[in-house]
């Protein structure tokens, strides 16, 4: 993400391309998926917290289906309750976000935060959030 956009406060995110097609000397590539570092992951949990994982595939309103990992961070140690809360409500919020989106639209606001953003200002009023990060994503179709 670093050498794409310049910004040096995202080197932690990896970005996955296939190669799409070769026409002489260019090569056109599409978007696969991106994933951020493990020890970016590492260092936003501390001992006393509950990390918060949910998966969901959305689909988004040009009828592309992606598959979007999410890690939520709270503030002190949460119940299991208070936990399986959170997951339906962050799913909810993504697959809502998915469906006014196209996939172009939808992998800028996932990639660059602005996605995880929602969610945690969302999340945070179920219990007292730390951090919201998607940390993968995959393209399936």
């Amino acid at each position: 993400m670093r050498e794409l956009t310049g910004d040096f406060s995202k080197q932690y995110i990896k970005l996955r391309f296939e190669i799409d097609n070769v026409a002489g000397d260019v090569a056109s590539t599409k978007f696969t998926g991106h994933k951020t570092t493990t020890d970016y992951v590492r260092s936003m949990i501390r001992r006393g917290t509950s990390r918060i994982d949910t998966s969901v595939v959305v689909k988004t309103k040009d009828d592309r289906r992606i598959k979007l990992y999410v890690l939520a961070v709270t503030t002190r140690r949460a119940k299991s309750s208070q936990q399986k809360y959170m997951r339906e409500v962050i799913i909810d919020l993504l697959k809502q976000a998915a469906a006014e989106k196209t996939f172009d639209e939808l992998v800028k606001s996932a990639v660059n935060g602005k996605l995880a953003s929602e969610v945690y200002h969302t999340a945070k009023k179920i219990y007292p959030l730390k951090r919201v990060e998607i940390i993968k994503s995959k393209v399936l179709n």
